[in-house]
């Protein structure tokens, strides 16, 4: 099974600029503009769930899965804080530097924190899920284990943040990975069909599946017409970029004193483009030189 599709790394870094502008828009003072710009988190969850999958399916070491997942989330994560820190948007607890336990929901100023480490919250809790279940030798447990936790919520709730039906998408990615090879172009059809329908409350079951069920489609219709689809450079830089810009953004906009968006989206997108090369490549680069103590072991 392929592990790097063209289609979903474009789509990572179109998620991301979605994300940056709508954010720079709503800081800026516009909340009427271009709400529908949020799909981009949707998109995100979805794709998170369709990486683990194909890039486990193969190969599954739960001591490597665990390293692995690890470097690529919090030592980037942790510069973009620390620089939240220093323009005085965060004053981070032990849980917002672990990224476990409660979210603070999507309130992108509120001190503590960089804003979206909300979704990273569920990233880490899905980590953990898909991990124990590829760890028994079924992947399909962590779909299952998602609703299992939506259901509860529903019924005996509250469960937040580890019951917010927003984690579907997750299990939809997971579902999208395992049945990759089946995709059909024509799911660009319903794509677009969802894409314009009303999207209903922010955190209801409703627009989780909505968004859930157009980003699946979306993905699933892209990977279709994978060889179709030439190298666009911008969209290749930003899908590398992808996570820096995300995870930057917000404190550079906070720094900028939530200035009109035309003042802010591109220093944001350029400090995201900057963190990506100057620290994030290098951190990964020097993290996979590394050879942990478990991979020592079973090389002696």
């Amino acid at each position: 099974m392929a592990t790097h599709y063209r289609s979903v790394h474009y789509l990572r870094g179109i998620a991301a600029m979605m994300i940056l502008i709508l954010h720079t828009v709503l800081m800026g003072g516009y909340s009427g503009w271009f709400p529908q710009l949020g799909f981009g988190v949707h998109l995100f969850f979805v794709i998170s769930g369709f990486v683990m999958y194909s890039s486990t399916a193969n190969r599954f070491d739960w001591r490597d899965y665990v390293y692995r997942r690890a470097t690529r989330i919090y030592p980037i994560y942790w510069f973009a804080l620390l620089f939240a820190v220093v323009v005085g948007m965060a004053t981070p607890t032990l849980s917002d530097m672990l990224l476990i336990g409660g979210s603070r929901g999507p309130v992108y100023w509120q001190p503590g924190t960089i804003g979206i480490a909300w979704t990273l919250v569920y990233e880490v809790m899905f980590y953990a899920v898909f991990g124990i279940a590829m760890a028994l030798g079924r992947w399909w447990l962590a779909p299952i284990a998602v609703i299992a936790l939506v259901v509860f919520q529903s019924l005996l709730g509250p469960l937040e943040p580890y019951g917010n039906p927003i984690i579907l998408e997750f299990a939809a990615g997971v579902l999208l990975g395992r049945f990759a090879h089946r995709m059909s172009p024509w799911l660009l059809v319903p794509a677009f069909i969802l894409m314009v329908l009303p999207s209903g409350e922010v955190g209801s079951l409703f627009r989780a599946v909505k968004l859930g069920s157009c980003a699946f489609c979306l993905i699933g219709g892209g990977i279709a017409l994978e060889r179709f689809i030439p190298d666009i450079p911008v969209l290749r830089v930003f899908g590398d970029a992808s996570y820096s810009i995300y995870l930057f953004h917000v404190p550079v906009i906070f720094a900028l004193g939530s200035a009109p968006w035309y003042v802010t989206t591109l220093p944001a997108i350029a400090v995201g483009l900057l963190a990506h090369r100057l620290i994030e490549k290098p951190t990964l680069k020097a993290l996979k030189r590394i050879q942990p103590p478990f991979q020592s072991l079973a090389s002696s």
